[in-house]
């Protein structure tokens, strides 16, 4: 068939009134690896890895073990390998950490296979095979569940099996359910929701004491065969498959609201097609993504889960309607939105769904990337969606570290709030990061922030304060403010050759931000510097009028003469006054403009500074060269010149 299912194709509803969607399941990508046959079945379950670089990752259970394959380029995925394990037509598989666990239902000597992904892209190895937990036999297993940090090993012949998985490579044994045998779980928060299939019921079991689970209600039907379970995003509706037993093979919704009584009636069910066999039932906010046998992946709409409708999918199978052949399994939970399906015949499919959009990374806002906080008792951070919550639940993760400080907050949306009493130290700096989270995937900001953290209150955090010559005399002033505490705003001052005798420019006062912990950029022009050595300096004042001072900043303004008619030659003068302290000038000409070079170098050869280094007009330039700027000591150095293909070197003398 092979065909992207339309709204078109005929779909039965019971019970409710389905109101029909577009389809909408595009098909990016296949890949069927070459791992044997058994019972002409080639694969079975699978399930997704999203690695620490963004890598995605198929895992696939083959007739003879556990393929690795990644699905980054969703329209060329490369097996990178395969792990050999029992020969069996049931094979399930899950990550956690950066590992795979791997279970077949067939006697042999298969157990847990732990797979290591650390190194992939690059390659993967088995880590360790486990074949009893806690003294009981796990040779064979009929599904594997995942949650929490927690192991379930479902269908074991020890009943389901419960461990830790604190030491991913080394589960510790913690309980066990024996009550009925559990074809596969499913498990939210503490509670197990158990698909007992030979006895045609759910169970929900209370999973808070791993080592003695007990049962809070029992949902039994006429003729079921319950497969497999998930439960909708508020935990109110748990649905069902059934893939066996004299009821109808298809999708059922249970309304659990009143707990531990429960209907044994469902509230709703599905079927895109009654001759079809649904077979694995997967959730992801209001869309239940299914493996429904010879119909392929099919897709429904669960906003109202009292009313499932058809919202497409794509027939992989080539097999005719009521068999046991087509999709096993799919995994809808990567963060770019890509679907995988396991067909057990044709291998692995990767699709795409229009209504579910890729995580975006988020953006961290507040506090501000090397912003200082000051006097407050509680910091606000703030950072943008990954992705809608309704329509893709998620959670977030904010840590924060620093001086005796490493602590993780959870955060159900984009904000949070952390007092300073929670061991954030004034005059420390901390960074802070974003974790996006849901039961099966972490992400990590792309970004990471810093902060600084005053209880007493500062009138100006700075950032940086620079002068820069820009030529025809005039001075650019930047500065920065990190945080401003009733800051009424500066006054320029200005002082030449020497950085003592500051003298306030004229219309020169730029206002302040008041009281802010936001980042601000400023910036002032002087252009009635004349030719020389200057150092500015900025005049904080307060809004009470008490006042501060900024350390100064030196710059060089360079004199042109006849900038725009060419020069006779290039030359280069001696410095005057020479030997000099503390200042002395230099005065150069070009006979044609260019990029040019002016540096210090002492008697080694080394470069101790450089005076000028950019682009200069023709004609004649002098500046000035202050000691205590250039921090040089008393000694002999030379100054070279360099501009246009001419070279010059002086000698000039620092005296004591």
């Amino acid at each position: 068939m092979k065909a992207l299912w339309m709204c078109a194709v005929g779909f039965f509803l019971f019970h409710s009134l389905a109101v029909a969607q577009p389809a909408s399941v595009t098909l990016l990508g296949t890949i069927k690896p070459n791992r044997g046959t058994t019972g002409g079945v080639s694969f079975a379950g699978c399930w997704g890895y999203t690695a620490p670089d963004g890598r995605e990752y198929a895992i696939l259970g083959t007739a003879t073990g556990t393929s690795i394959i990644d699905i980054t380029n969703a329209s060329s995925p490369v097996e990178v390998g395969h792990i050999t394990g029992a020969t069996s037509l049931w094979k399930e598989v899950k990550s956690y950490s950066h590992y795979a666990y791997a279970v077949a239902d067939v006697n042999g000597s298969q157990g847990l296979q732990i797979i290591n992904l650390a190194d992939l892209p690059n390659s993967i190895s088995l880590d360790t095979t486990i074949l009893s937990l806690g003294g009981f036999s796990i040779l064979q297993s009929h599904t594997i569940s995942i949650h929490d940090g927690y192991l379930y090993l479902n269908g074991t012949a020890s009943g389901m099996i419960i461990a830790s998985l604190a030491n991913p490579r080394r589960p510790q044994y913690l309980g066990r359910w024996t009550t009925r045998y559990v074809h596969d779980s499913y498990i939210r928060n503490d509670t197990i929701f158990a698909a007992a299939i030979n006895n045609g019921r759910l169970d929900i079991i209370d999973g808070r004491n791993k080592a003695t689970p007990s049962l809070i209600a029992s949902i039994a039907y006429t003729g079921g065969g319950t497969h497999n379970v998930w439960t909708t995003k508020d935990r109110r509706y748990a649905i069902t498959t059934d893939e066996v037993g004299s009821t109808a093979k298809n999708l059922k919704v249970w309304d659990m609201q009143n707990l531990p009584t429960v209907s044994t009636t469902p509230v709703a069910t599905f079927t895109p097609n009654p001759a079809d066999i649904v077979h694995n039932v997967f959730i992801r906010g209001d869309y239940a993504y299914v493996a429904w046998y010879t119909a392929g992946l099919r897709v429904v709409d669960i906003a109202n889960p009292t009313s499932p409708a058809d919202a497409g999918g794509y027939d992989t199978s080539t097999q005719p309607p009521g068999s046991y052949n087509g999709m096993w399994a799919c995994y809808p939970y990567f963060p770019s939105g890509k679907i995988i399906g396991s067909d057990m015949q044709n291998g692995l499919y990767i699709f795409s769904f229009s209504n579910l959009a890729p995580r975006q990374n988020t953006t961290l806002l507040e506090p501000a990337d090397n912003s200082t906080l000051v006097g407050v008792a509680d910091v606000h951070f703030k950072w943008t969606r990954a992705a809608d919550l309704n329509k893709d639940p998620h959670y977030y993760l904010v840590r924060i570290t620093g001086t005796s400080l490493d602590t993780t907050l959870r955060a159900s949306d984009t904000t949070l709030i952390y007092g300073v009493e929670g061991g954030i130290v004034s005059g420390h700096s901390y960074t802070w990061n974003v974790t996006t989270k849901d039961e099966f995937n972490t992400t990590l900001s792309e970004q990471t922030f810093q902060f600084s953290y005053s209880s007493t209150p500062v009138p100006i955090v700075l950032a940086s304060f620079t002068a820069t010559a820009t030529g025809n005399g005039v001075v650019r002033l930047n500065w920065r403010t990190l945080s401003e505490f009733q800051n009424y705003g500066f006054e320029v001052q200005r002082s030449q050759g020497i950085p003592t005798h500051f003298l306030t420019l004229p219309n020169s006062f730029v206002p302040g931000q008041g009281t802010t912990n936001i980042p601000h950029d400023y910036v002032f022009f002087d252009s009635t510097a004349t030719p020389g050595l200057w150092y500015y300096r900025l005049k904080q004042i307060n809004l009470d009028s008490t006042f501060t001072f900024v350390d100064p900043v030196a710059v060089n303004v360079l004199t042109s003469v006849g900038r725009n008619t060419a020069a006779p030659s290039y030359s280069l003068n001696q410095n005057y006054p020479n030997p000099f302290n503390p200042s002395t000038k230099i005065e150069f000409t070009l006979k044609s403009g260019g990029f040019t070079t002016l540096k210090v170098y002492n008697l080694l050869g080394q470069e101790v500074a450089t005076l000028v280094n950019g682009t200069l007009n023709a004609g004649r330039h002098s500046l000035g060269l202050d000691i205590n700027n250039m921090q040089l000591t008393s000694g002999i150095y030379f100054y070279k010149l360099v501009s246009g293909g001419f070279s010059e070197t002086k000698k000039m003398i620092v005296a004591k």
